[in-house]
């Protein structure tokens, strides 16, 4: 683990970032989890040689692999702008509000049970199918000083830059804003 000073935020699209002031130098990679004590606050999305930009978990762009702690049912959670996340369920799904949603372990480099949010809302699909539960993250993004950034990374996320190579992820952000 590795602590690092947040010294800004950009909370507009095409990404909302934190900025921390550690990076490659620091052995920061894209990729590694980033949580504060807590919970998850989000991924790194880029580094530079003493910054590194963080993705939060509220960013319309980020998926996260999560389980319901009280039940252990599985989802993939989905930010949307505005420090809430979206998690898409079986209507039949045991899911209450105040429901404690947690990190599965099972993809994105994230261990196994830490906290991310709260159930708030629950409503559900015209379909007849499906539910949309609506979570508020643990972490609030706005006085935030010190993060944590967890050296370890997905193995999809090492594949794809090795693939692409190192500029993969600089070529897709200038793409988007254009």
């Amino acid at each position: 683990m590795l602590v690092a000073e947040v010294v800004g935020t950009i909370g507009h699209p095409p990404f909302q970032t934190i900025r921390i002031a550690r990076g490659n130098k620091q052995g920061v990679r894209v990729g590694m989890p980033v949580i504060s004590a807590k919970g998850v606050v989000g991924r790194v999305l880029r580094t530079g040689r003493g910054f590194a930009d963080v993705q939060r978990l509220g960013d319309s762009h980020f998926n996260l692999d999560v389980i319901i702690e009280r039940n252990r049912i599985r989802g993939i959670l989905k930010g949307l702008d505005d420090n809430r996340c979206l998690l898409q369920l079986h209507r039949r799904a045991d899911v209450r509000i105040g429901d404690t949603i947690v990190t599965s372990g099972m993809s994105g480099g994230f261990p196994k049970g830490l906290p991310v949010g709260t159930v708030v809302r629950i409503s559900y699909e015209m379909d007849n199918i499906s539910q949309v539960i609506t979570m508020k993250p643990w972490v609030e993004p706005q006085g935030l000083d010190e993060l944590m950034v967890l050296q370890q990374t997905s193995d999809d996320i090492d594949t794809i830059a090795e693939t692409a190579g190192a500029d993969w992820l600089n070529d897709a952000t200038v793409q988007e804003t254009k």
